[in-house]
């Protein structure tokens, strides 16, 4: 049987045949669910946040080094 080999489900099924009141038991796991999703939904928003800025730091070089060629490029012409 799997839950005898599986050395993760027979310590998930020893685990929860400790808890005293089983009634419990899906309260339970719905909270460790919650949890774990509100977790990686934080590690998701930093991540999406410095690519952001990132990004964001990009566009703004490359903005600036087309406001730069076009003042050069105007200069010169003008100076002719």
């Amino acid at each position: 049987m799997h839950l005898a080999d599986c050395p993760f489900c027979s310590d998930a099924m020893e685990g929860l045949s400790a808890i005293p009141e089983k009634e419990k038991i899906p309260g339970v796991i719905r909270q460790m669910k919650w949890n774990v999703l509100q977790n990686l939904r934080r590690k998701n928003r930093k991540k999406r946040k410095r690519e952001f800025y990132v990004s964001l730091g990009m566009i703004t070089l490359v903005l600036l080094f087309i406001v730069l060629a076009c003042f050069f490029a105007y200069h010169f012409m003008v100076k002719k």
